[in-house]
């Protein structure tokens, strides 16, 4: 199991032994937001950072700078209807049970959150706070990341027809 790895990355594994293949997909305005918030907290203090020069980035400045369709870039090569089950971030916890249940887990691991942040110390400057967001940003930002949001789009599609539930295979061989 790893994340953020773009599916070329894997693909000759996936080719090879044919394993379980499991995507979690965020709303993709609210993965530009977070990556955003994340991005300046990291760079704070720290002028060797390679991103510091964007450490005074409003949202729609790092929005247009950053890698628009993060999620089509990562599933490059591979449909949705080749994946074996697709979890939204939104629902993490009914998804991350779903998934269990599908694998025939007994006792289902915890998740753990490992990316919790809090985004508010006083010595980080934000030059977009969460507060000024609004929807025309929102809307903006959607638009730059056009594709992905097709793409979660049809994902939440496929899940509303039940479609990685009904077509999961739990005999599919895993190493």
């Amino acid at each position: 199991m790893h994340g953020h790895l773009r599916f070329y990355h894997i693909e000759k594994i996936y080719k090879l032994r044919q394993p379980f293949l499991i995507a979690w997909m965020r709303n993709p305005v609210d993965r530009v937001i977070s990556n955003y918030y994340f991005m300046i907290h990291a760079v704070h203090g720290k002028p060797a950072h390679p991103h510091y020069s964007k450490r005074n980035y409003s949202l729609l400045e790092y929005a247009n700078d950053s890698i628009p369709n993060k999620m089509c870039h990562y599933l490059e090569g591979i449909s949705l209807d080749k994946i074996d089950f697709v979890g939204f971030q939104e629902s993490f916890n009914y998804d991350f049970l779903q998934l269990s249940a599908l694998l025939g887990w007994k006792t289902p691991l915890a998740p753990e959150y490992l990316n919790e942040r809090e985004y508010e110390p006083e010595s980080v400057h934000y030059p977009t706070k969460p507060e000024q967001i609004d929807e025309s940003m929102r809307s903006k930002i959607s638009l730059i990341n056009q594709q992905d949001m097709e793409l979660y789009h049809r994902a939440e599609e496929y899940r509303q027809k039940n479609y990685w539930v009904n077509n999961f295979n739990p005999k599919k061989h895993v190493f």
